[in-house]
């Protein structure tokens, strides 16, 4: 059924694309305007007719005859040579399809590798290229676009990456069906597969390994046709590019490119061309404005400073480029933003170098209703002398943008007073608001009665003494969506008057506050307990901190804590008071983390001795700079603790006792820099360790054998600084290991073969900074070895045929001739 959905009407989408071009009056006009004989276009719609009342049958029965299939690709491909020498008659924008299903979008995923991350726009803009979105009720592409692939999305062909909304991924099975369904005509070529391309390829993307070198199109496929072309990252731009003349979109971003060949100029049913993170490019072609058809321009994070000349004319255009730095001369002044659609986001960069405050108004932001992101950069490394405070103030109002934005920063402005556009509350719609480095201004305006604000940071903002109830707008329900907010390095920030106003920040989230060294009065009371409080480098801060899930601080003067909702607690800094022994059997989560300089007297049970059993529910624990902890005491069962890492306690010499009993969840242990722990608890580890990780700790790698016993558990060891010349020792490691890394070992020679060669289980082997190790194995690596890393072994990379630094064989057997 699903080959049946994403097949279906694929060929009468093509046929109406042909039937739509042939009845428009730019073609009869054509015809009759030459002269020419009127029946070759009756002729022409005769046969896509007689084709298309086999279309439905021929479509279900491809599946599962193979010569029917064979036929409809020649047919496929003939209908696209004619609908291209329509585009050549009309030579018109392209006439939108009305598209049965979405099969046709779907097949375009084809062009993806497996495992490929894409953003739904890029998709559908692609969608896009080859009028596929037809529009109805008043609908735009982009909105039909994003119906099309939400149907997809609902039906699991995508899946969504949790950590970013706008990204995407495909199931291995249905990237295949994908390029099943493409049928040749979308299709990625790998430069290691014998699979050729076929003559009906349209869109074309090229996927290569590490080294691997895209040498130009030659005679791989028929580069007249092709409407697609993806390059793939890192790769220079082959000289033939130009000839692609029925391109419609051109990705060549992360590609090395200095700079575009003219000949792109010519390509005139190109609509896309994108060149993001080309970080070499300096420079765009004069004639861009003659490819009348573009109506997307991508340069981000480029060197390129010069915006071509008449850009302005194509009024179809969107372009997305970022930074636009603003230069002295005319060809770099910021009025040549005017006359941009600009799209997405943008970053504007020395603004110090406008000379004339009405040059800023010229920009036109105000009226740039796609620009949704938007920052506002002045050089940092300027004298304070030398900053002309006011005529700042003149340009950073006549660079006001549109209501239509939702994420702002301003970084180094001189001005002494922030934007009446912001003071007014203009951007309503606004999500994100950034204020850095902002040294003069000297109050905030009132950004709690932004409705929609979520995220706001405040950072080196010097000349703010007192935060007052106008920051909150004097209303009750301000800041009514905020769930970030971040105050840091404000030297000179004394007071907030937070607790003026009731009922703010109702749903803020996350409140971090650093480095304030002069912040005393108060925080915000909140109703529900914060998710994160971060509080550090705030000596003088004496206030009654709000209740949170997560508390990391350092240095925060005399905060006081209610521990009542705590999950996982971090504590450092010079304080001299360790009070989390009034918060037994509320931590899951706890980081201990004591400076050097810290001087703590020896009779604190809580530095020499920490209890654990006083912790009850804890999942993961971590002591690190503790100068005078020498154990950890526990006399009973705990079965929550599942992450234990010990780090720079110079004094530990004691991991608890019965360990392997007391503590059943633990799957993880890290040992650093603890030189007086010279042995493992009497009984070993605990029977659920599957990571391990020993560094600096040379005493315990000779115990390993003892410690681990027949331990099935233990997949993943990571040992740094062996101190031996060949290892490992037989019978050392437990078979069940399936990666070994061994790191920052001077003294290491080699490794020995008798130590290796039981581990059936090993995968992966990575040896990293040995600079003295020579040789591997002369009888070679277990077999189940699938990947070997080595990096920075300068004597042994000697000895690689390969020459890389970084060496990665995958899924392949080591040959002993390779290194050795």
């Amino acid at each position: 059924m699903a080959l049946e959905f994403v097949g279906s009407a694929l060929l009468s989408a093509f046929l109406q694309v042909a039937f739509e071009k042939l009845a428009s009056p730019q073609i009869l006009d054509f015809f009759r305007a030459r002269k020419l004989d009127e029946k070759l276009l009756n002729k022409l719609e005769t046969n896509l007719h007689s084709i298309h009342s086999l279309a439905d049958d021929a479509e279900r029965k491809q599946f599962t005859d193979p010569h029917v299939r064979n036929w409809l690709l020649k047919v496929k491909d003939a209908v696209l040579d004619a609908e291209d020498l329509l585009d050549d008659l009309q030579n018109l924008s392209k006439s939108q399809v009305d598209v049965e299903s979405e099969s046709q979008t779907f097949a375009y995923c084809a062009l993806f590798p497996k495992d490929y991350k894409f953003e739904k726009e890029c998709l559908i803009q692609l969608w896009m290229t080859e009028n596929l979105l037809h529009c109805q009720h008043s609908r735009t592409p982009e909105e039909v676009g994003q119906q099309y692939f939400n149907d997809l999305l609902s039906r699991s062909f995508f899946q969504q990456l949790a950590r970013n909304e706008e990204v995407f991924v495909m199931h291995d099975l249905l990237n295949d069906l994908a390029k099943y369904v493409g049928g040749g005509i979308y299709f990625m070529w790998e430069f290691d597969k014998t699979e050729k391309i076929q003559k009906v390829t349209r869109h074309f993307s090229v996927e290569l390994g590490y080294k691997q070198h895209f040498d130009g199109f030659g005679k791989l496929c028929n580069t007249e046709k092709l409407r697609t072309f993806i390059m793939p990252k890192g790769r220079e731009l082959p000289d033939s590019i130009g000839n692609l003349e029925h391109l419609r979109s051109l990705d060549l971003s992360y590609t090395p490119i200095k700079k575009l060949t003219e000949t792109i100029c010519s390509l005139s049913h190109l609509q896309i061309l994108k060149l993001n993170y080309c970080r070499d490019l300096e420079e765009l072609p004069s004639d861009l404005h003659l490819l009348t058809n573009l109506c997307r321009l991508e340069f981000m994070k480029t060197k390129v400073r010069k915006v071509p000349l008449h850009l302005g004319k194509l009024k179809s255009l969107k372009v997305m480029m970022s930074p636009f730095i603003v230069g002295h001369s005319k060809e770099f002044g910021i009025h040549r933003l005017g006359e941009l659609n600009l799209d997405g986001s943008l970053s504007i960069e020395e603004l110090q170098n406008i000379e004339n405050s009405l040059d800023a108004l010229e920009a036109d932001l105000k009226n740039k209703t796609n620009l949704v992101k938007l920052k506002l950069r002045w050089d940092s490394r300027r004298n304070g002398n030398s900053i002309d405070s006011k005529k700042e103030e003149n340009v950073i109002e006549n660079l006001q943008p549109s209501k239509n934005l939702k994420e702002l920063s301003i970084f180094s402005y001189g001005g002494k007073q922030l934007p009446n556009w912001l003071l007014e509350n203009s951007l309503r719609n606004m999500m994100s608001l950034v204020l850095e480095e902002c040294e003069s201004c000297q109050r905030l305006p009132p950004l709690g009665l932004l409705p929609f604000l979520k995220d706001l940071r405040i950072a080196r903002i010097d000349g703010i003494v007192s935060i007052d109830a106008d920051f909150h707008g004097n209303n009750s329900s301000s800041f009514k969506s905020l769930e970030t907010l971040e105050f840091s390095s404000m030297k000179q920030w004394e007071k907030w008057e937070c607790q003026v106003v009731k009922g703010v920040f109702p749903n803020l989230q996350r409140l971090y506050i650093n480095d304030c060294p002069k912040l005393k009065g108060e925080l915000p009371e909140q109703l529900f307990p914060l998710e994160i409080l971060d509080i550090r480098d705030c000596q003088q801060l004496d206030a009654s901190a709000p209740r949170a899930v997560v508390l990391r601080i350092k240095d925060y003067g005399k905060l006081k804590i209610n521990g009542a909702t705590l999950t996982e607690l971090s504590i450092g800094g010079h304080n001299k008071e360790v009070w989390f022994m009034e918060m037994v059997g509320h931590i899951v989560s706890c980081s201990f983390d004591l400076c050097n300089a810290c001087q703590i007297s020896d009779d604190s049970v809580s530095l020499w001795t920490f209890p654990l059993h006083f912790f009850p529910t804890l999942t993961m624990l971590s002591l690190k700079g503790f100068s005078n902890l020498h154990m950890i005491s526990h006399d009973q069962a705990h079965n929550h603790l599942q992450y234990l890492t010990i780090r720079d306690c110079p004094k530990f010499e004691s991991l608890p006792a019965n360990m392997h009993m007391l503590l059943p969840s633990l799957t993880m242990l890290s040992i650093k820099d603890c030189p007086r722990l010279e042995s493992f608890p009497d009984g070993g580890l605990p029977p659920n360790l599957c990571e391990m990780r020993l560094m600096n700790c040379s005493r315990l790698i000779g115990l390993l054998k003892g410690a681990l016993g027949d331990n099935p558990s233990l997949k993943n060891l990571w040992i740094e600084n062996v101190d031996a010349e060949c290892f490992p020792d037989e019978g050392l490691l437990p078979f069940s290991l399936t990666s070994l890394i061994i790191t920052y070992s001077p003294n290491l020679i080699q490794l020995d073969y008798k130590g290796l060669y039981q581990l059936s289980s090993l995968e992966t082997l990575t040896l990293y900074s040995c600079p003295n190790l020579r040789r591997l194995p002369k009888e070679g690596l277990p077999k189940s070895v699938s990947c070997l890393e080595i990096d920075d072994c300068p004597l042994l990379e000697q000895r690689c045929k390969t020459g890389r630094r970084l060496l990665t064989f995958k899924n392949c057997t080591y040959c002993s001739d390779d290194v050795s």
